[in-house]
């Protein structure tokens, strides 16, 4: 099922900006997008307009071509899974994955048998064969986000809403269920819109990111195109630990403010600008600077290093093979940069190669 938002508008009483400040954005069917940034964004509040579970004060919604914003949610043909599950504590598992097809009118409403034989489909699909008749209390966490899951596919809908599914996980399983529900997306051919806070969290599952701040759509894409090529700092800082680094180009050389951090050049205009580089993406070099340089523990081949500067410390992630010898006299070398100028996003220099 696709989904078109157009110029969708929420306001909010009593603030000054809307929930949602004319959001448009475009769907494919078959596509698992993740809505992610911070708290307040307005991620929920579209994933609920989509829903038809709030009202909204302008713009449209079409699922499939059909403008759907001003018919009820039974009728949008959407499952929903919750952030707290929202399972009914006196049903049992089976009666709570069943209750959207008991509650279908009349006409629609598929016989007893028929309801019993989906709830043991849904049930064997999520790996949850032998509790239909546990309740909500006797399951781990694990398990009720699986029977909400199962609850919101009982209908059939090809489109799935997930609210921040996995924050009540233990993060030890939390890896394991993404991998899981990322499956059961491309086995089911839904398409799937998943709110989440966690970058990380979207990388693992999902094909494109919508980045949004303050009820708008800051940038979207794939997680690549972010990170390489970050519409403001904001995303940059977003997407991942930074660094940041002021400073003059002049003549084709950027040129940090602070000592120890290596000159580099970059075909950018003449002006102050501002780098921002990832930790990995900084290298140390000996007898190049008068930086100190502190090593972390080495896992997995890569050692973390805090570089010492005058007024502060950065963060750095390095081979192993790469760290200097000495942990004085160090200068830190730049292999990739994000400019930027007043917020605005200049240029991206890759360096990888010198």
């Amino acid at each position: 099922m696709s989904v078109r938002i157009l110029d969708l508008l929420r306001a909010a009483p009593g603030r000054a900006r809307p929930i949602l400040d004319h959001v448009s954005l475009d769907i494919p069917d078959g596509a698992f997008v993740a809505l992610i940034g911070p708290s307040g964004a307005g991620k929920t509040s579209l994933l609920r307009v989509i829903a038809g579970l709030d009202a909204h004060d302008g713009g449209q919604v079409f699922l499939d071509g059909m403008r759907m914003d001003q018919r009820p949610a039974r009728e949008r043909g959407v499952g929903f899974v919750f952030q707290n599950y929202a399972l009914f504590r006196h049903m049992t598992v089976a009666d709570n994955v069943a209750f959207g097809l008991s509650v279908l009118p009349r006409r629609q409403r598929p016989t007893r048998a028929a309801i019993a034989a989906r709830v043991e489909e849904l049930l064997a699909l999520m790996h949850l064969p032998d509790l239909g008749g546990a309740y909500p209390h006797n399951l781990s966490g694990g398990q009720r986000q699986r029977v909400a899951l199962a609850r919101a596919l009982a209908t059939g809908p090809r489109l799935l809403l997930l609210d921040e599914p996995f924050g009540a996980l233990d993060p030890m399983i939390r890896k394991s269920i993404r991998t899981w529900l990322r499956a059961l997306h491309d086995q089911l051919g839904l398409t799937t819109i998943l709110v989440t806070h966690d970058h990380e969290e979207a990388l693992d599952v999902a094909d494109h990111l919508v980045l949004m701040r303050d009820g708008r759509i800051e940038q979207e894409g794939r997680a690549s195109d972010l990170d390489r090529a970050p519409c403001s700092p904001f995303v940059m800082a977003f997407m991942g630990d930074m660094a940041r680094f002021t400073g003059t180009v002049c003549d084709g050389l950027f040129q940090p403010d602070e000592a120890g951090v290596l000159p580099f050049a970059l075909p950018a205009s003449d002006g102050a600008a501002e780098a921002l580089i990832r930790p990995h993406e900084i290298v140390p070099r000996a007898e190049a600077g008068p930086l100190a340089l502190v090593h972390g523990v080495a896992r997995g081949g890569l050692t973390p290093a805090t570089a010492r500067l005058a007024d502060r410390t950065v963060d750095l992630v390095l081979p192993t093979a790469l760290l200097p010898a000495a942990s004085s006299g160090v200068g830190l070398d730049i292999s990739a940069a994000r400019l930027f100028r007043e917020g605005v996003p200049i240029l991206l220099a890759d360096r990888s190669d010198h």
